[in-house]
């Protein structure tokens, strides 16, 4: 890292000044085991590509906290065509999953529940329909209509 915001701070739990150069960690230790290769693969693709990329992965803070973010960056190259540099934005969204998370798990729920009533309203038509059979059976009048 050249560059970071003072910001970093409240996102990593890491002074700027710990990141910039590596001096005491690098970004990419941040970077949660499980989400590192896929963060390398696609920066590559986007370099191999000359294009932007924008990835979601978590990070662990400095407390070991987990938290989700966004970043969004792209290659800088020389007139030769090599790589200089990365430039790119990273922000929290972390409550932001945890929004989308809860309205998933609230959107299963109601389609559980959507499906239970569906099935009930089905088969309380095919039993309206039974006893109007019998009743018919019977020389009956039809009770449902």
């Amino acid at each position: 890292m050249e560059f970071i915001s003072q910001s970093c701070e409240k996102l990593t739990g890491y002074p700027a000044e710990n990141l910039i150069g590596n001096s005491e960690t690098s970004y990419t230790d941040l970077i949660h085991p499980d989400d590192r290769q896929a963060i390398w693969d696609g920066v590559q693709k986007a370099l191999d590509q000359k294009t932007s990329y924008e990835l979601e992965y978590r990070i662990l803070t400095w407390q070991k906290q987990e938290k989700w973010v966004w970043e969004k960056g792209s290659g800088r190259f020389s007139e030769q065509n090599e790589l200089l540099c990365l430039e790119g934005f990273i922000t929290d969204i972390t409550e932001r999953n945890r929004v989308k998370e809860a309205l998933q798990a609230r959107n299963n729920e109601m389609e559980i529940f959507n499906k239970a009533a569906v099935g009930r309203e089905l088969r309380m038509i095919e039993l309206k329909k039974e006893i109007n059979t019998l009743c018919r059976k019977f020389d009956a009048p039809e009770i449902y209509l």
